[in-house]
């Protein structure tokens, strides 16, 4: 994987510590009933969606490409890569179904 020096951009995405801008928590009292609270997420500030500083160009090495997808593989440690490189991998081991070309060789994927 090449470096980090090539640049970052803002992106806005979903924010992981919420659904939809609203957190939820479940508390259950002594007498076994359960009171469900529901807050504004504090990470978010309720919108849902956060502002990250994500690399400009794709990480794998010698790929000049705009990177599109963050790989959520074991392999690559949440490498982001272009269209070029993200692959349909049919093991399940993603939570999406793709995963980057490093993480869908080194798992399996690819044939081996």
């Amino acid at each position: 994987m090449s470096d980090d020096t090539k640049g970052w951009i803002e992106k806005s995405m979903p924010c992981s510590s919420c659904e939809q801008g609203v957190r939820t928590v479940y508390r259950p009292a002594s007498n076994g009933s359960v009171t469900k609270f529901s807050f504004g997420c504090p990470i978010c500030m309720g919108t849902g969606s956060v502002i990250r500083r994500v690399p400009a160009f794709c990480q794998i090495e010698g790929c000049t490409e705009a990177a599109v997808q963050q790989c959520t593989g074991p392999i690559c440690d949440g490498a982001w890569v272009c269209s070029n490189h993200w692959m349909m991998e049919d093991i399940g081991f993603s939570l999406t179904g793709y995963a980057c070309e490093i993480c869908w060789h080194e798992v399996g994927s690819g044939g081996h």
